[in-house]
């Protein structure tokens, strides 16, 4: 439930996130017009939000304070490295096959970018980093228990 109501509140930031770091990689070769208007986030966006809210609840919650603090950071590194990472290549390859670009500028319509691929492959990669976690320390403590008997 609270990664549902996070979702809700931290979509908009987000993406104005990846329209600056589009702009931000390209030089200002690519403008965004028309409106952002965007009431709600889609349901693929609340549910990868959620899921990953969960599992880093189920993840964590075994650490002391200052190794969950550690994994948290590291985690929310690894979210917007990926971010950066997707949106520099996109960004890239949109400038790339433009073919009718004015003086090199790509114009494209705020609603062009595909916000939901790009949330949802920062958020896989992080999943994935929290399931390694996860079996290491479960891995952990079944070799420890196993080796008392």
């Amino acid at each position: 439930m609270t990664g549902v109501i996070l979702a809700f509140l931290f979509e908009t930031g987000y993406r104005r996130l990846i329209r600056f770091l589009f702009t931000f990689f390209n030089g200002d070769r690519i403008q965004f017009f028309g409106k952002d208007f965007h009431l709600f986030p889609s349901s693929v966006f609340i549910l990868s939000f959620g899921c990953l809210i969960s599992l880093m609840y189920i993840s964590l919650k075994h650490l002391s304070f200052a190794h969950w603090l550690k994994q948290l950071i590291i985690t929310v590194g690894i979210f917007f490295l990926t971010n950066a990472l997707v949106t520099y290549t996109a960004s890239k390859i949109l400038i790339i096959e433009c073919t009718a670009c004015d003086d090199g500028m790509r114009k494209l319509n705020r609603k062009e970018i595909g916000y939901d691929q790009y949330f949802v492959a920062g958020n896989i990669v992080c999943i994935i980093y929290l399931l390694i976690l996860y079996l290491l320390h479960r891995r952990r403590l079944l070799k420890k228990s196993s080796g008392r008997f």
